[in-house]
């Protein structure tokens, strides 16, 4: 059976589907993490690792792509 990834532990910003996107995005709890992909896509600049817990997301634009040898991350 397939095997789940082991999860990045450098993560910069998270995202979940019981996040609020009034968070500041920086824990991995309800109460840290933001509620949308596309909040996300929009906030976060070079070097950024945004971790996504398991849930449904709409999709998102992502118009940014960070700098040379500091991608975005997701």
């Amino acid at each position: 059976p397939p095997t789940n990834p082991t999860p990045p532990t450098n993560c910069t910003r998270y995202v979940r589907p019981d996040g609020s996107n009034s968070n500041a995005g920086t824990s991995n709890t309800a109460g840290g993490a933001w509620l949308t992909l596309q909040y996300a896509a929009n906030t976060v600049t070079a070097g950024a690792v945004v971790c996504v817990a398991d849930g449904t997301y709409a999709g998102f634009y992502q118009e940014k792509s960070g700098a040379p040898g500091s991608p975005i991350t997701y």
